[in-house]
């Protein structure tokens, strides 16, 4: 489906700002990798499908303030200036550029706004199309995927949106994330751990209620940089009904439940870790089984082909077939992230059971494919 978007982005003139007779020019992350929330759910821009697209965005008309009722100005009395210098920058996921105003076609309170970083939000105006697949992105859901960009025009000083100051826009690349409780125009702030513990230009923010007005900045912590993002600080609009009082009371209450769900976690982990000393696969993060599932409460431990991860149960003797017919399936193991070692450790206990009820079975080194497959069809039929 062929869609007409705007992804609010920020900037920040206070330095690197250059400007000559004729121009005022702001360097810009002008989008990055990111879910944005939009009327129709969350979607998701992947990094290839905007460096696909960069390159639609150099010579992007700048308007002003708001939108124009078109994705490409029709009337040369919108124009304040154009984007210009733009490329892809890997490092941090996202598409950098210039906004150059010209001062010719811009209030003087327009460039003085800039200059003071008064303005600080821009929105970009784009075509796409919306795919509407599920997943998630560093570990957050999104409900559908944006492709095939074509950026048109850019609206500079509108309200702040779903990309703000200062992880997108003007100068982010002099941004840490606020070390103090804050209060502005449009945020309470409230951090929650040292910016200093996260992986540089993992930054980014999420809406947590839009309904009452909470974001947050969450990264990728140095300590797990391949891990689910954490939150750095909580973002509160005053327009809301925050202050610093109901901010803080907020946040001590959530990190509190916070703290204690992340307690009862470990506990599991360290029974979980236990567990899985007696066997030779090793807990599968994001996809096994801390506790035992409701619908396995009944089976014992050593009744699953992976008591680790408690997966593949071998009762009643139903599973036991299906656990046999799954292990014979590649995919299964790839999705699953276990080693071939493990893997085979696994068909090992379930072929044991199979030949305690009586159950012929062939070594599984010398069958091919399609024996495998011819057999636990066999199998699940009862032959």
């Amino acid at each position: 489906m062929r869609t007409v978007r705007a992804e609010y982005v920020s900037f920040d003139s206070s330095r690197q700002t250059r400007e000559d007779n004729d121009t005022l020019v702001v360097p810009a992350v002008l989008t990055r990798e990111s879910i944005l929330p939009f009327s129709d759910g969350f979607g998701y821009r992947p990094a290839s499908e905007l460096q696909a697209a960069a390159w639609t965005l150099e010579g992007a008309w700048v308007v002003a303030y708001d939108h124009i009722s078109t994705v490409f100005p029709v009337s040369r009395d919108d124009i304040r200036g154009r984007v210009l210098n733009v490329k892809f920058d890997r490092s941090i996921n996202g598409v950098r550029g210039d906004i150059c105003f010209f001062k010719q076609l811009c209030s003087e309170r327009l460039l003085a706004d800039v200059k003071a970083g008064v303005l600080r939000d821009v929105s970009v105006a784009y075509f796409c199309e919306d795919v509407f697949e599920p997943g998630t992105f560093a570990g957050e859901p999104y409900d559908f995927v944006q492709r095939n960009f074509m950026f048109g025009h850019v609206a500079a000083g509108v309200p702040e949106g779903r990309c703000p100051s200062p992880f997108c826009g003007m100068n982010v690349d002099s941004f840490k994330p606020q070390m103090d409780p804050e209060v502005t125009e449009k945020y309470v702030r409230i951090r929650v751990r040292n910016p200093d513990l996260f992986v540089e230009g993992s930054f980014r923010t999420i809406v947590l209620s839009a309904e009452q007005g909470i974001h947050a900045v969450v990264g990728k912590l140095k300590s797990n940089p391949e891990g689910a993002t954490v939150i750095q600080n909580y973002m509160f609009e005053p327009a809301k009904g925050w202050t610093m009082e109901k901010a803080q009371a907020w946040v001590k209450k959530h990190e509190d439940e916070a703290s204690q769900e992340q307690s009862e976690r470990e506990k599991l982990r360290e029974e979980a870790a236990r567990r899985c000393a007696r066997t030779p696969v090793k807990f599968k993060e994001g996809k096994g089984h801390l506790t035992k599932p409701a619908e396995y409460m009944h089976v014992s431990d050593d009744d699953f082909a992976d008591p680790c991860n408690y997966a593949y149960p071998m009762v009643p003797e139903a599973r036991l077939r299906a656990a046999w017919q799954r292990l014979h399936q590649e995919e299964n193991r790839v999705a699953g992230g276990y080693t071939v070692e493990e893997w085979q450790w696994m068909k090992n206990r379930v072929a044991k059971r199979l030949k305690a009820l009586g159950v012929k079975v062939e070594a599984d080194s010398v069958l091919n494919p399609e024996t495998v497959l011819t057999r636990s069809r066999r199998l699940l039929n009862g032959k």
